[in-house]
This record gives structure tokens, sequence and C-alpha cells, in this order.
């Protein structure tokens, strides 16, 4: 029995430590050196209008582990199929593009009586490169130099881009690359006539080792990231967007969609006034205002060229990528708001970040819509107020920790939230707040439990229900969802062992008018309009016991699936 303690106490010690997913962050290159494509020389018919987007991949990798290039390869292929499904070009013109090839002296003269390019006092350039890639020669317009008066083509015409093609290189360059940058994304070259990008490059800062160690997943969702970027999700591409019309413009009159607004902000040291860089777009505003319910949004606020991590939390085109970013309709609304893509919104993954918490949410600091759920007698989230606190999440059937925590320095004023309803030390509330890149706010995160899952309930993965292994008794899987408890004790007489988390996983049914917590295959009725009941399991050295707080049936369950209190 004593081995047993011993076994089991180091179980619940390792589960009692977080296994945070770390914050990866993406980088955008806002390349000045964007330049306009060229049309091919040599006429190929193809129809012009709507068709399906076709990704073309190419890597100029550096690796020493053949399994590292078959998982950079494996996420980028997963990725580009992904967008090929989710956006159809709108071609408007059905020529095949090509980068220029460029003169040394980076100086193209233009023949106006064949309206042939050709470098005069110069030689055209071996190589064209994208950012840090160079393009493959398959891509590249012919190249001219005048020699003795004449035009003599030095280079030949590649076979160039389809108008729904994207040719997308796969660097892994480090020059660039900085703690905590998990990859850097740009375009280099786009359609003199629509402006559509057609030639990027992906470039993936992980070494060797923490690829291999990174999951399938989360790769993929870099590249699905960094691929949205090329795709125009950039900082040129936001200049490139046509004027507001006079209907859509705020007050202000300000034409451009990416501009800056002023918003009233409350902390727990007063009202300040702050700046938001928000971008504007109709079909996007539309989708985001459905999404939060919120008429008066006035648009969705940029960091870094990148979401708001406090309005979209984990969306895909927030700054950090993790393999649980999604892809919102307003994300897809963005696409089609360039006028570039139609959109095939079935590809949207169910996002429920903020869905309709309102104005408050969207529009106010986390503080002021804390003070105004609770004076409803409302619940906080995503936000929370005591660090370290396991919770189920309202939004999802997942649970997730407080972010909470103490800075090493003062938080900037307008940004210090702690006020007495916060449980933090009194005298060091201008130390506490959440993550600086969600405003300081405190929220409840989703995270990596160990190396085979996250606190997400519907996860695919078979949970042992053994003692050693799985101390919460958990099922994971579509017919599990959270449930919140007291600390789950283990008695083993007379030793007792608390295990500190508070919420955790369990299959669930609906039935006979309620709501069934099913543990060990033991079922507990649920009261309907939700409540504390008792859980307890002997075990062949130790007696377990909690209490299991149930939410209303009609939480859960579809309402016909509930009885009715009248």
């Amino acid at each position: 029995m004593f081995m047993m303690y011993i076994k089991l106490l180091t179980c619940l010690c390792l589960v009692l430590l977080k296994s945070v997913e770390c914050e990866e962050f993406c980088k955008i290159v806002a390349d000045n050196e964007v330049r306009d494509g060229v049309y091919s020389q040599n006429i190929v018919k193809r129809s012009s209008g709507p068709q399906h987007l076709k990704i073309i991949l190419s890597y100029n990798l550096t690796y020493s582990n053949l399994e590292y290039y078959s998982k950079i390869k494996k996420a980028m292929k997963k990725a580009a199929g992904y967008w090929e499904k989710a956006l159809i070009v709108k071609v408007k013109k059905g020529d095949t593009l090509l980068a220029r090839r460029m003169c040394i002296n980076d100086y193209n003269v233009i023949d106006t009586n064949d309206n042939i390019s050709y470098c005069e006092e110069s030689q055209c350039m071996k190589q064209r490169t994208c950012h840090n890639a160079i393009i493959p020669n398959d891509y590249l317009s012919a190249c001219y130099e005048q020699r003795n008066r004449k035009k003599t083509q030095s280079f030949p015409e590649g076979r160039g881009i389809a108008p729904n093609e994207l040719l997308i290189i796969a660097t892994n360059n480090n020059s660039e690359c900085r703690e905590y940058i998990a990859s850097i994304a740009t375009y280099c070259e786009k359609d003199p006539n629509t402006k559509r990008p057609f030639i990027g490059e992906v470039n993936f800062c992980l070494n060797e080792t923490q690829t291999l160690q990174s999951t399938d997943q989360y790769l993929a969702n870099i590249a699905r990231h960094e691929i949205a970027h090329v795709l125009g999700f950039h900082p040129a591409l936001f200049n490139d967007l046509p004027d507001l019309d006079y209907s859509f413009r705020l007050p202000n009159n300000d034409p451009r969609p990416v501009q800056n607004i002023t918003l009233s902000w409350l902390s727990a040291r007063g009202n300040f006034s702050i700046q938001k860089t928000i971008i504007r777009l109709p079909k996007m505003l539309k989708e985001a205002r459905r999404h939060f319910g919120c008429d008066e949004l006035q648009g969705i606020e940029l960091i870094d060229n990148h979401f708001s991590y406090r309005i979209m939390g984990y969306d895909l085109m927030t700054r950090s990528t993790s393999t649980k970013s999604y892809v919102s309709n307003i994300t897809l609304a963005y696409f089609e708001d360039t006028g570039i893509y139609d959109v095939n919104y079935s590809m949207a993954n169910r996002f429920t970040w903020g869905k309709g918490l309102g104005c408050d949410f969207v529009m106010k600091s986390c503080l002021e819509y804390i003070r105004n759920r609770q004076s409803r007698g409302q619940g906080i989230q995503p936000f929370c107020n005591k660090p370290d606190e396991i919770k189920c999440l309202n939004s999802e059937r997942a649970f997730g920790y407080c972010q909470l925590s103490r800075h090493d320095t003062e938080l900037p004023t307008k940004n210090q939230y702690m006020d007495s309803s916060f449980h933090v030390p009194s005298n060091e509330t201008q130390y506490y707040g959440g993550p600086r890149h969600y405003d300081y706010c405190p929220f409840l995160e989703k995270y990596q439990v160990d190396e085979n899952r996250t606190s997400s309930c519907t996860s695919n993965i078979s949970v042992i229900p053994d003692l050693r292994t799985n101390v919460y008794f958990e099922d994971l899987g579509r017919n599990s969802t959270c449930f919140e408890h007291t600390e789950m004790i283990y008695d083993f007489h007379p030793v007792t062992i608390p295990n500190l988390r508070t919420a955790s996983c369990h299959k669930f049914d609906c039935s006979e008018g309620f709501l069934w917590i099913i543990i060990k295959e033991e079922r507990y009725k649920c009261p309907i309009e939700g409540g504390v009941i008792k859980f307890a399991v002997e075990l062949e050295n130790a007696s377990v016991f909690t209490n299991m707080t149930c939410p209303k049936c009609q939480e859960i369950c579809k309402k016909t699936k509930c009885q009715s209190l009248g």
C-alpha cells in the first residue's frame, strides 16, 4: 500500500503541473519589394471568371534530418489544401503571370514599339528572390539585353503561373528569426491588374528539434496562418484595398479601411481615452457584428497587422499560432472583402470566442465588461479573476486555467484592472494582470494537459481509466463535456491527498428528462436546474470523493430532452 501511495503521489504532482503551450509568434515582412508581375508574351487562352485557387509548393530548405523535411512538407500540403477549398479566385484576365527578371542596375527600359522591356547598359540578373527565397526560373519572365543597339534575349520566359495559381516557397532561413518567432511570411509579386499576390515565401523559424517535437496539427496551423498572409492578410494588401464607400465611412470620414479610432477605457485607476487601430470592411464587419452581437461595432482591432487577441481570441489570424487556432467566418469575410476572392464559408471552423457577448466585450475594457456582467449577475467569461483557477469554458467543451499573474514591473496605468473583485494581494494590484498581448486582460485559456492531449473534452484520444494515469476518471470524445467540482480527495486511511484541478472531462447523457454524468460507467443524475451532487468511489486501497457541480440541463442538452418544471 505504501508503494501504491508513493506512485499515486508522484502521479498527482505531475498532473498539477500545467503543461502550457508556449506562445509562438508570427512576423510579417512588410516588404517594400512587392512588385507588379508581368503577363506572358506567349498567348495562352484561358477563361476568365471564378476559378478554384491552386497553390504550387516549392521547397528551399536546409536540413540534416529527413523527418524534419517530411513534417514541414506535410504541414504545408495540409494547409495549402485547406485554402484551396476555402478560396475561389476572381479571374479577370486569363493571361499567365510571371515575376519580372530584373536588370543588375534594377532599371528596365520598355521599348514603345513592341512593349518589351530590356536592360540598357546593363545585364539581366541571373536570379530573382522573393525576400530570402530564390524564385525558380520556371516563374520568371524573359529578359533582354541591349547589345550593339539590338535587343538580345539572355533568358527565356518560364512557363509562368496561371491566373488562379499561387506559388509559395517554403524556407528555413534563420537570419531574421528571433526568440518566440515561429515563422515569417511575405509576398513579393502581385497581379498588376487585380493586385492578387501570386508569389510568396513562408519561412519556418523552428529548428529541427523544435519541429520534430511539434505536433502535426501545430505545424499545419503555422503553415495555414502564414499562407493566409501570402494570400493577402498583409499590410501591403491593406494599402491596396479600395477606399470605403461614403455610406460606409465613420463620422470622421476616413476613406481607408485601416484607420485609428478613440475608445473610452476604464481601468481601476480611472477613465482613459485610448487609440486603437481597426480594419473596417463591409462583409467582415457584418460577420463580426453578428458573431459578437454588437451592431455598433466599428471594426476589428489590429495589433501588428494581426487581429487583436482580446477581441478575436483563438482566431487563426491573431499573432500567435497553436493547436487551438480556428478560421472564423470573420477571417474568411476579409478575403471576400479584398475583391480578389470568393469564399466558401462552409470551410470556417466553429468559432466561439466572444460569441454573443455584446458591445461591452468588443468596445470596452475587460474591467468595464466584468463589472457590467457582475452587476447583472452574469458570468465574466472568457475573462477570470482568480490566478490559476481552473474552470469549464462556457463557449466550448473544455476547461481552462486563469491567465492572471504577477508581472515584474507595474502595468501601464490604463491596463491596471485589479480591484476588490480580483483575488490578488491588495497592495500589489498594479503588478497583476493577464498577458500583455491580451491588453493585460486575464482570461481562461485552454492548455496542454500532457504530451498527448489538451484540455479539450472532445479530443479523439482514448484515456484509460487507470488510477496511475487518469486520476480524474476522465473520458474524452464527442459524448464528453466539462464538469466543475471541488478538489478530488484520495483518502488512503489515514493519509489524504487533495487533487487540485477543479474541472475535468466526463461522458454525459440526455435521457429520461435529465442530464446524467457518467463516471467509471456509473450514471449520476443532475437536478434539472443544476446543483451539486456527490461523487464517491471505493478503490482497492483508497476512497475517492468530490462534489460535482451540475449545470442546468438545458445548458448541455436540447430543451426537448429536459424535463419541464411546470
